[in-house]
């Protein structure tokens, strides 16, 4: 089988930020959060102050938090098979330049040191990456990367359904999973 590029987000595709990004906030606000509804936004999300919000974030910054958060084994399992048959992966993040070195060093200690890692910024665009690399298949959480997936002409563009809604609305024509698992025997990987 000739092997097919192969991209995915960081956050919630492979790795669990949302329970380690919760988790700093109870220990720094000392109490447990509840989910009160499933908005993108953290602060939504939890129904926190603005003054809570940013201090939890910059906790998390301060801990490097992003190197802690774990990895989804059947997102890992998956990755690590498609690395076996020969695909080329690539991980696009919105991370900065701080955290790109905080989760390659994750990335390389779960033997995905093969796999690309590039990092667009805070709220940067994935258009212009995925333009370039020409990935056959595109995995994000988010809506608003999928719509540049699909923008970008990725043939087959999948959402996991994480935590949160997504951001700004649902798409047609996009394939939502709860794991990067269930790929795995899709017709994608046969056209």
């Amino acid at each position: 089988m000739k092997g097919f590029k192969i991209a995915t987000s960081a956050n919630e595709a492979l790795f669990d930020f949302d329970s380690t990004w919760k988790m700093v906030a109870e220990e720094y606000l000392e109490r447990e959060l509840q989910i009160k509804s499933h908005h993108y936004n953290l602060m939504a999300r939890y129904q926190m102050t603005d003054a809570e919000y940013h201090s939890c974030w910059q906790i998390f910054n301060e801990r490097d938090a992003w190197r802690d958060c774990p990895v989804f084994p059947e997102a890992l399992e998956q990755v690590l098979q498609w690395q076996r048959e020969g695909h080329t992966l690539t991980v696009i993040s919105t991370d900065n330049q701080h955290t790109h070195e905080l989760r390659r060093t994750a990335m390389d200690a779960l033997g995905l040191d093969n796999i690309t890692l590039i990092t667009v910024g805070a709220r940067g665009s994935k258009f212009k990456i995925l333009k370039t690399i020409k990935p056959k298949i595109y995995v994000d959480e988010i809506w608003k990367h999928c719509r540049e997936a699909v923008d970008a002409g990725v043939h087959h563009v999948f959402r996991v359904a994480g935590s949160h809604d997504g951001g700004e609305g649902a798409m047609q024509g996009i394939q939502v999973i709860r794991n990067i698992r269930e790929i795995k025997n899709d017709a994608c990987f046969t056209d």
